[in-house]
């Protein structure tokens, strides 16, 4: 309680400096370097005030009360602002990673479209717009809604102006073959992950234990287990602490009898 009071008080006190310094007006009828700098500032401020609220947010989640945190995101989050959407964009953002932590997929998705709106206008950048497109995509994996998850993956691809960047085509392009694994397609499977190979080889590894894993799970299906044992075991330098990276790595060194039953 004591915690919590204190997070209300810091917000209190937070509020009250903002107003104050929301009352100050300089009349300056042309921007000099000294309202540049009182601009700068103020942007430190608004930062500031962020990122406490954001470590309030953080301690509510580290001490399992997520619904808490959800409660201070709707009471703090700024009004949006067609004008200047970047300050409720970065709480949105905090939203979305709450409840993809707290897995509360059907309304990660929900709420995704209930921002479309204020998600596609010009001034919200096109890579922001895509990382909530992402989650939703993965929401829907977790569900295991697999045709509503490839569908949107698939406009996403084929509606994707050339600015968006590669790295992001090839991760919507991972979570199909992720989606046809899951769904065992695994001819389906074979061939996406040939084509990504040839489109953005170099990025191969640059996803870590996910890329690797489902290149894994993928030849583990195929009943190449030794090929399976051998990439586990180039990633588990990064992913050996992994609980379930191990599980796999055990069960691809047992089928490629490097380990017995025992």
């Amino acid at each position: 309680c004591s915690l919590l009071l204190s997070h209300w008080l810091g917000a209190q006190t937070l509020d009250e400096s903002n107003s104050e310094a929301s009352a100050v007006q300089v009349p300056q009828p042309k921007k000099s370097q000294a309202a540049n700098s009182q601009a700068e500032n103020s942007q430190d401020f608004i930062e500031e005030i962020r990122r406490v609220h954001f470590k309030n947010i953080d301690e509510l989640v580290a001490l399992q009360v997520p619904g808490l945190a959800l409660s201070y995101i709707q009471r703090e989050q700024p009004a949006y602002q067609p004008n200047q959407p970047i300050e409720w964009l970065f709480w949105e953002q905090k939203r979305i990673e709450l409840l993809a932590h707290t897995k509360q997929w059907s309304t990660l998705i929900e709420r995704v479209d209930a921002q479309q709106v204020k998600l596609n206008i010009i001034k919200v950048a096109t890579a922001d717009r895509n990382w909530f497109l992402s989650e939703q995509v993965k929401a829907r994996i977790q569900l295991k809604d697999y045709d509503a998850a490839l569908k949107q993956l698939r406009e996403l691809l084929w509606t994707a102006p050339q600015r968006v960047p590669s790295r992001t085509l090839a991760n919507w392009r991972r979570l199909i073959i992720e989606v046809y694994l899951n769904q065992s397609q695994l001819s389906d499977a074979r061939v996406a992950m040939r084509r990504y190979q040839q489109d953005y080889g170099a990025l191969a590894e640059q996803d870590g234990r996910s890329w690797l894993t489902i290149q894994a799970e993928l030849l583990m299906q195929l009943e190449q287990h030794q090929q399976a044992a051998a990439l586990l075991a180039k990633a588990a330098v990064e992913n050996g602490k992994s609980t379930e990276f191990q599980a796999l790595q055990l069960l691809a060194r047992y089928k490629a009898q490097q380990l017995s039953a025992k």
